[in-house]
């Protein structure tokens, strides 16, 4: 693999692969079955990020109800920073204040704790779909994709958004692990597990993260994937994001970087910041709402 980060996309077959990688297609050896899944998953499951149960690989992802918990840890924490770092500040005056923040901090602590979304790997059914549970029940299911609709795996990168759960979780290492190794756990990108499918679209098996420990795993799991299905599998840099081309009839994964500033790039970037804004003011608006109606 080319390691000249000016132009560092390798040379393409004709089939559209990367002729630097291992072209995982028609390796598979023998089925999947709860013998030997786990030496094909055996470095993310190590991360702590991917757990397995009968017939299934279970990677941390992301849902609504777990951005909910994040954007309350948000709120909390910086209701809560900001009464602390002002010197000024009036005790009697912020105790409203410092209430509202530690209940939504107590609030969105629970929540992350109790709910749990997964990407979810069936390689009996060879499906994968989404889930969400509660305490380990499950709550919610999403649609399936079949595997055998997947061409190609890699790990898409973009420039981090101001999403509900960058925020919760870089405030939850805040106060876990202090400034110094908070900025260890942020990383300089958001990151999935993309795939692409038959038709040419990219399907995300995971949501976008900017945490380093959970990409980190992103990383080994997508490459895992692919050699465990026989799948071809894309190197990809921090620097690139992931576009699909197409030469004859095959569609393939190509890299650029996500660096180069457009006005498309821009208003996008905006877009998404605007809803993850209004995504931390509905969660407010709810949080006082249940207070009004209950409390």
């Amino acid at each position: 693999m080319q390691n000249n980060r000016v132009n560092p996309r390798p040379a393409f077959d004709d089939y559209g692969s990367d002729n630097s990688l291992e072209n995982n297609a028609n390796q598979k050896k023998e089925d999947l079955n709860e013998h030997n899944i786990g030496m094909f998953f055996a470095k993310s499951v190590s991360s702590g990020f991917v757990k397995l149960s009968p017939g299934k690989v279970l990677i941390k992802s992301f849902g609504f109800l777990d951005k909910i918990g994040y954007a309350f840890i948000t709120i909390g924490f910086f209701v809560l920073l900001a009464i602390l770092k002002n010197e000024e500040t009036n005790v009697e005056s912020s105790i409203p204040a410092l209430i509202i923040g530690i209940i939504l901090l107590g609030l969105g602590i629970l929540i992350v704790s109790v709910v749990k979304t997964y990407s979810v790997i069936d390689y009996k059914s060879k499906t994968i779909y989404t889930e969400t549970q509660l305490k380990g029940a499950s709550i919610w299911k999403s649609s399936q994709t079949s595997i055998n609709n997947i061409i190609e795996i890699s790990l898409d990168n973009r420039p981090i958004e101001s999403s509900a759960q960058n925020m919760g979780m870089g405030s939850q290492a805040y106060m876990v692990q202090g400034k110094g190794n908070m900025q260890r756990v942020v990383s300089k990108c958001d990151s999935a597990v993309a795939a692409l499918l038959k038709s040419g679209k990219i399907f995300y098996i995971t949501e976008f993260t900017n945490n380093a420990l959970i990409r980190e795993a992103y990383k080994s799991f997508s490459a895992e994937v692919a050699k465990a299905f026989g799948i071809n599998y894309k190197t990809n840099f921090d620097d690139y994001k992931l576009v699909v081309k197409k030469r004859g009839p095959k569609y393939y994964f190509d890299i650029e970087n996500y660096k180069k500033v457009t006005s498309d790039s821009i208003l996008l970037s905006i877009a998404r910041i605007m809803f993850g804004v209004a995504f931390i003011l509905g969660a407010i608006i709810l949080m006082f709402y249940l207070i009004y109606k209950f409390v």
